[in-house]
């Protein structure tokens, strides 16, 4: 009707008034969009808020979060992708993306276009996703890279190390995945000391270290193991203790057994492969 009227009343300008409309509508469209996007993810935030705070687990918060940056990664990406659609429409090239999409198919397009990786992220980010393999807030390994998971979505996982910076993913290059966060870690520390050292007493000496250390915190969830002598080189022996701690602990607790293990073996004057020097591994 807008337009009848203003073919009547502009004449020949009235095509300036069906510009101004087009536009008009098309900034509508994306304005609606960004206020719908936002509120849903904003509905999505709140439900998954109130959830984890009913069943109040650090393990269903972690799920709870993932699922939640999942889901309002495809509600924004839906809502946009609709958003487009329209504003093609009103430029007046909706019947040509119609009959694209009919002819083509989506999947078809996406091929074309050399999109396969991006179809492979999504994928394989689906099926990291549904067997909870991590969630975010969890410390993992993929392939070299170690760190916390800051952000999971269906095409990258973002993790940040312990240098603070951060990594992005794709979904379909994780082949592999290492999950301190989820089960008790066996932490063990390797002393190297020289071959004319008493081994036997070194042994010992690192049985103590960890014994008293276990009698002292509550991380330690089995008994000490002490593994003996598990590598001999010319002039160097490797002796290996162990015992099982909560998740994401095992850093402090090797950290605090080398400094205790160092002041045994200088009480006593065991000389490691280099003088002044010990090497624990973990």
């Amino acid at each position: 009707k807008i337009t009848v009227w203003a073919e009547g009343y502009f004449g020949e300008n009235a095509i300036i008034v069906d510009i101004l409309l087009a536009f008009i509508q098309i900034v509508l469209i994306i304005l609606l969009a960004r206020v719908v996007s936002r509120f849903l993810r904003f509905l999505i935030r709140r439900s998954f808020d109130r959830y984890t705070k009913r069943r109040n687990d650090p393990e269903i918060t972690r799920k709870a979060q993932t699922l939640s940056q999942i889901l309002r990664g495809v509600v924004k990406c839906v809502v946009y992708f609709t958003a487009v659609l329209l504003v093609l429409d009103e430029l007046g090239l909706g019947a040509s993306v119609n009959s694209l999409l009919a002819t083509a198919g989506i999947g078809g397009i996406a091929i074309g276009f050399g999109a396969q990786s991006l179809i492979a992220d999504v994928t394989n980010g689906f099926f990291l996703l549904l067997e909870d393999q991590y969630a975010v807030g969890d410390f993992v390994k993929i392939g070299d890279i170690s760190g916390w998971v800051k952000k999971i979505s269906l095409r990258t996982t973002q993790l940040e190390m312990g240098t603070k910076e951060l990594v992005m993913i794709p979904n379909g290059q994780i082949k592999m995945v290492t999950n301190y966060s989820r089960q008790n870690y066996m932490a063990m520390f390797d002393v190297l000391v020289t071959a004319d050292a008493d081994i036997d007493f070194v042994i010992e000496l690192a049985r103590q270290a960890a014994q008293e250390y276990k009698d002292t915190h509550d991380n330690v969830r089995g008994d000490v193991v002490s593994m003996g002598v598990v590598k001999v080189q010319p002039g160097v022996v490797t002796i290996r203790t162990g015992m099982l701690v909560a998740p994401m602990t095992h850093f402090g607790t090797i950290n605090a057994l080398s400094r205790t293990m160092a002041e045994k073996l200088r009480e006593h004057g065991i000389r490691s492969p280099k003088e002044g020097q010990i090497i624990i591994n973990g």
